[in-house]
């Protein structure tokens, strides 16, 4: 196992089962609350449930405990309540077809229940641009079947335990997004059929986006932010490549954290697998090229003072964490002959200045 590999698996940021069971002591504790005050607990299922089923309950658990909670409203946290059983109430198994050999499922016409429609439509809403949903069949199985596979084969049970964040995938297509984590849609990940074309496409698609969850996870059961964090009042990073509208697209410091993490990941899998030579050459070793020169500037960034002072005291040791992968990394990539220098450096480097000079002027 390579070194960046057991520190990814190990710690109180890496290690997924004890993530999962700090997710479960959380989600006991905030149903024992919303009963004392509401009457009322989220729904609870089964292992084995459907993906639509452990959706709504942790959407129903989330929202009516930051209802409670950070709202003061127990009125509010019952509604949401009632309403997260009557969708409970609503999903059916199925719903879904199971990848064989792997706890993961893809969403059939979820439009058939109440429950899937109501996934649905939060989905929508994030993702805000064109698509259409796609009815998983055996087809769809199979090819995320190759990439959970090649997952496996690259960088064993670690990425098994990564990609146990989430519970299967909804399938889009006839849109500009390939994959994307959902907020108000948890364990639920969204592939656009386009990335089933490779095993390597479906494997980066997939791992991506549990790492996303894995990381909305660590935002609950650690202390990534302060109380009083605020989103987009603080310091903001231009991101130089795919500006929208002419515009560079801007990320807080928490997204620019939660971003080197999927970054340090995937490049974990890529490296694996250009190693392994697991998949063709030339596909790897430019998405390889890719991500690592873009990571470089999350890297800068999120190592900075600005980003450490932005954020709580555990994100400050995440950053720890991370950095030390990051640099194993580097080590690899070098020895293997590739260039390990990312044009974006220089660009995080002057943002980082830049903000030091302005909140040094507050």
């Amino acid at each position: 196992m390579s070194k960046a590999r057991h520190l990814l698996g190990t710690g109180p940021f890496g290690a997924a089962a004890g993530i999962h069971a700090d997710m479960a002591t959380f989600s006991e504790i905030a149903s024992e609350l919303l009963h004392a005050h509401t009457g009322l607990r989220p729904p609870s299922p089964a292992q084995d449930a459907a993906l639509i089923e452990h959706s709504v309950a942790r959407a129903t658990t989330l929202d009516s405990f930051r209802a409670l909670h950070g709202r003061k409203d127990p009125a509010e946290a019952a509604r949401i309540l009632r309403r997260g059983a009557q969708l409970f109430a609503s999903a059916a198994p199925q719903t879904q077809l199971a990848v064989p050999g792997h706890a993961y499922a893809l969403a059939t016409d979820w439009s058939a229940v109440e429950a899937g429609r109501a996934l649905r439509t939060v989905i929508s809403e994030d993702l805000a641009v064109p698509h259409s949903y796609v009815a998983a069949t055996p087809r769809h199985v199979r090819a995320v079947g190759n990439g959970l596979r090649l997952i496996k084969a690259a960088v064993g049970e670690f990425g098994a335990s990564i990609v146990s964040s989430v519970r299967g995938a909804v399938l889009i297509e006839d849109s500009i997004i390939e994959s994307a984590f959902i907020v108000p849609a948890p364990f639920v990940s969204v592939l656009n059929t386009q990335v089933l074309v490779s095993p390597l496409k479906t494997a980066d698609a997939v791992l991506h986006e549990a790492a996303h969850q894995k990381f909305y996870d660590l935002l609950v059961c650690r202390r990534l932010v302060n109380p009083d964090y605020d989103y987009l009042g603080g310091a903001l990073f231009g991101i130089p490549w795919n500006p929208v509208a002419g515009e560079r697209r801007r990320m807080d410091c928490l997204r620019v954290l939660s971003t080197i993490h999927v970054y340090a990941h995937l490049l974990e899998l890529l490296l694996s697998v250009w190693e392994g030579s697991l998949a063709a050459r030339d596909e790897c070793g430019g998405m390889l090229t890719e991500y690592w020169q873009r990571a470089q500037f999350f890297d800068a960034a999120v190592r900075s003072g600005v980003v450490r002072s932005a954020l709580g005291p555990d994100a400050r040791a995440m950053v720890d964490w991370l950095a030390a992968i990051m640099d194993i990394h580097r080590e690899t990539l070098a020895a293997a002959g590739r260039d390990a220098d990312g044009p974006y450096t220089a660009d995080a480097l002057e943002q980082v200045h830049r903000l030091e000079a302005e909140a040094a002027l507050v």
